[in-house]
């Protein structure tokens, strides 16, 4: 019988993928679009518009599944452009943490000799590219709010500086979480599976 992991069509090819796309992309492009605008138009100006959003009548509001299928689009592009913007952080990251230098190889052996574990992995690294997306994201939403706070009057936008720095340290200190957990997961499996004496094999 084959395995669930085996085949491009099996459910185990495509589930993770599926995860990596909604912790990777989804999720942080949808939190950035939401600090964007919060930045861009301040928190006053937000809470007005939520709240004169949510007391007009059902009829006046688009249809759900416009909504929906916008707010995924939007969110996986911006997912998608910022993941590209993040290799400055990510090079920093693991030149902090360390990781060798065979660590993809070892990252793929793992993958091929035991997929569940691959997909632990997996996880761990769309965890990584959502906190690094979040750091980009919190630090233009921070700079942005920075920028329009000598034109605003009252304490809201120095809350709102506050509380971004604060996500952004969070982010940082999840981002480095995540790839030590990762490193260790690769260098551990790659150990019980053998990974040491398969290289010298294929080196002799």
């Amino acid at each position: 019988m084959p395995s669930l992991h085996e085949g491009s069509t099996g459910i185990g090819s495509w589930v993770p993928q599926l995860f990596y796309d909604i912790i990777a992309r989804l999720v942080p492009g949808a939190v950035i679009i939401g600090t964007l605008a919060l930045a861009v138009a301040g928190p006053e100006k937000s809470q007005n518009f939520v709240q004169a959003w949510l007391n007009k009548p059902s009829s006046s509001y688009p249809s759900l599944v416009v909504i929906v299928g916008v707010g995924f689009v939007l969110s996986y592009a911006l997912g998608i452009i910022f993941l590209g913007l993040c290799s400055p952080i990510e090079w920093l990251a693991f030149k902090f943490v360390k990781v060798k230098k065979d660590f993809v190889l070892k990252y793929d052996y793992v993958k091929q000799h035991d997929p569940p574990a691959g997909s632990r992995i997996t996880k761990l690294k769309a965890e990584m590219h959502m906190t690094e997306l979040l750091v980009l994201g919190f630090t233009f939403s921070l700079l942005i709010n920075l920028f329009k706070m000598r034109d605003s009057s009252g304490d809201s936008r120095g809350l709102l500086a506050l509380v971004l720095l604060v996500a952004i340290i969070g982010s940082i200190g999840a981002l480095r979480h995540f790839i030590i957990r990762q490193n260790r997961a690769v260098e551990n499996y790659s150990k019980l599976l053998g990974y040491e004496e398969w290289k010298k094999s294929k080196e002799t």
